[in-house]
């Protein structure tokens, strides 16, 4: 399968492959004849365990070329496969490297847990980059499976980043207004991602922020799974799910372990007013 090795410099690519050269054969007996920390990046495309056969068209006589994406071995065998050579490709990176991993629903799940975060760490997880590779089509039975996964991982904390730019678009420029020092502002919703140390909620003007999914996204499993006359059971973290879901006159079974949601649903001061409520509505059963 298709991966790029990036070294610096003519003379370090020259000396390992010679200049643009393109290597036909295996990529795991070329990373081992490469000495250590020698790479800095790789970029891998493996195959996605898709368990299809594929052709493409090649060149410009328009050659048939096929190649083959089945594992006899089921998912147990693709990782053991993909791992002894992402294994050798750590190997080569430097410290200040960094390892771009292309794949897609089939296998992305094991990938990221069985093989990078083993290899790289955890903690060196950079991005998980969805590619959207058509418009959005129809699956029988599901939403379209039409996005890609590129994991971005480092060596280590000292690796190389440039940051990338690009201008606005005009578009998007006129959302915003200028304030009177000159800057530039939008007005938008309080809502905002969960901050990397856990946890991101304020008060503003007598409102709580919580980070959540807004109204339309939460509304599209309820309109998906239920009939009005089936339960729908919200078990961790559902603000805004229980009232969505009785507008649509679905019943709802509903836990929240977030305390001040619950003083302000249930009109209660404290943890024992709490227990007294949810054993009134059913939800505990005091013997």
């Amino acid at each position: 399968f298709s991966t790029v090795l990036a070294v610096k410099t003519a003379e370090e690519t020259e000396s390992a492959f010679g200049v643009n050269k393109l290597i036909l054969g295996d990529n795991l007996d070329v990373l081992k004849t490469l000495p250590d920390e020698y790479v800095d990046l790789v970029y891998l495309d493996p195959p996605f365990f898709s368990n299809r056969n594929y052709e493409v068209i090649w060149g410009d006589s328009g050659e048939i070329r096929s190649f083959q994406d089945r594992w006899s071995g089921g998912i147990d065998h693709y990782i053991a496969w993909l791992k002894e050579r992402v294994e050798q490709m750590y190997r080569v990176l430097k410290p200040t490297g960094s390892l771009f991993l292309h794949c897609d629903w089939h296998a992305n799940a094991y990938i990221r847990v069985l093989i990078l975060d083993k290899i790289f760490g955890e903690r060196n997880f950079r991005n998980e980059i969805v590619w959207k590779r058509t418009t959005a089509h129809s699956d029988s039975g599901r939403f379209g499976m039409n996005s890609d996964s590129i994991y971005y991982y480092v060596k280590s904390n000292n690796y190389t980043f440039n940051q990338q730019f690009q201008e606005y678009d005009e578009e998007y420029k006129k959302r915003f207004r200028t304030d009177k020092n000159g800057r530039l502002f939008i007005d938008d919703n309080l809502s905002a991602k969960s901050l990397s140390g856990g946890g991101y909620e304020y008060e503003y003007k007598g409102v709580f922020n919580f980070p959540e999914a807004p109204s339309r996204i939460k509304s599209r499993p309820i309109k998906l799974s239920p009939k009005q006359s089936e339960v729908i059971g919200y078990l961790v973290r559902n603000l805004g799910y229980r009232e969505i879901a009785e507008e649509m006159g679905i019943t709802v079974a509903a836990v929240d372990y977030h305390i001040r949601v619950l003083h302000e649903k249930f009109d209660v001061s404290n943890n024992r007013d709490m227990l007294d409520k949810a054993e009134e509505l059913g939800f505990i059963e005091n013997d």
